[in-house]
């Protein structure tokens, strides 16, 4: 995989149009799903983001400072509506469910959260009441901070394949 991203950083800094792993090239083709999984995967990990440099918890919100100099600040309200657990993120699907996931979320107590980082990629916040299950990528903040669909416009499916 480093491999592939090394080879598309490259391409991508050169103004190159990336070129897709063989796999996903190939005449011989995997399963589609498995294909768009994969895909996903590289599109994922190789959104351009500065390295986060700072949290601060605050009381309603949090401040995220970034290594370019950007700051964003991101409600705890919009932090826990924007989880992408398994749970919380169907929800986000349809507009009716999303505005009700919503709602639950207003009428949760007022909590700064407890923060630990999973490995060199994401953040957990830990509540004490609602869910605690996600975890959000460097990338996810970065849209979130970017008042960005969290989500980047796909519908929550369960499972990999």
């Amino acid at each position: 995989m480093m491999e592939f991203t090394e080879l598309y950083q490259s391409q991508k800094e050169h103004h190159l149009e990336p070129s897709l792993p063989w796999f996903l090239r190939s005449k011989i083709s995997l399963k589609p799903k498995i294909q768009t999984a994969v895909w996903k995967l590289f599109e994922v990990n190789l959104l351009d983001i500065p390295e986060l440099k700072r949290v601060e918890r605050r009381e309603f919100d949090m401040h995220l400072t970034w290594s370019d100099g950007t700051e964003h600040e991101i409600t705890y309200d919009d932090l826990r509506h924007a989880c992408p657990c398994a749970n919380c993120s169907p929800q986000r699907n349809e507009d009716s469910t999303s505005i009700a996931l919503r709602r639950i979320v207003e009428r949760l107590p007022k909590e700064k959260p407890s923060v630990r980082k999973v490995g060199n990629y994401a953040l957990s916040f830990e509540w004490t009441s609602g869910c605690s299950s996600g975890i959000h990528r460097f990338e996810r903040l970065w849209r979130l901070g970017e008042k960005q669909d969290p989500d980047n416009g796909k519908a929550y499916v369960h499972g990999a394949w």
